[in-house]
């Protein structure tokens, strides 16, 4: 009989371990898919930032106006930034983002000039919001490529 007693007393400590465990695991295993996730969309974005300076550095530069205090033409900028943000530089209208809720309006285009001729292509996104299960992140100013410019330049 008093074997039986010392028994019953145990009988729920099974699922109070469990429950315990399972709730540290839980947490454990939240946090970790939270921090992974953070880091696939910010390699994305750094992906979709190289790429689109890669491309600034390899496009010809339109030549009208051109002057080493100017800011690049609007068909340029557009033409970059639609490539930054959607992987094509002549994107349609409803074409999807390379990252989710990525506006090429937040991407900046930066032309340094050298003699009188374009020597760097700096990409960068002024404000960029990561937003993940548990909370949102925001960049700002990060990341940033820079490429030579490798295109065809010739001063009017």
């Amino acid at each position: 009989m008093i074997a039986r007693t010392r028994k019953e007393k145990r009988k729920g400590n099974a699922v109070i371990e469990f429950a315990i465990g399972s709730s540290v695991f839980i947490l454990l295993f939240s946090g970790t898919f939270q921090f992974g996730y953070t880091l696939y969309q910010y390699n994305n974005l750094e992906t979709a930032v190289r790429a689109g300076a890669r491309y600034a550095s390899m496009t010809p530069y339109p030549l009208a106006g051109a002057t080493a205090d100017s800011a690049p033409a609007s068909s340029y900028t557009t033409a970059v930034q639609n490539m930054t943000a959607y992987g094509d530089a002549s994107a349609a209208q409803g074409a999807q983002p390379v990252v989710p809720s990525l506006d090429p309006s937040s991407i900046s285009v930066n032309v340094t000039f050298a003699n009188l001729a374009p020597a760097f292509v700096t990409v960068s996104v002024r404000s960029f919001t990561i937003n993940s299960v548990f909370g949102s992140y925001t960049l700002t100013g990060k990341p940033v490529a820079t490429f030579t410019y490798a295109g065809h330049f010739s001063p009017p």
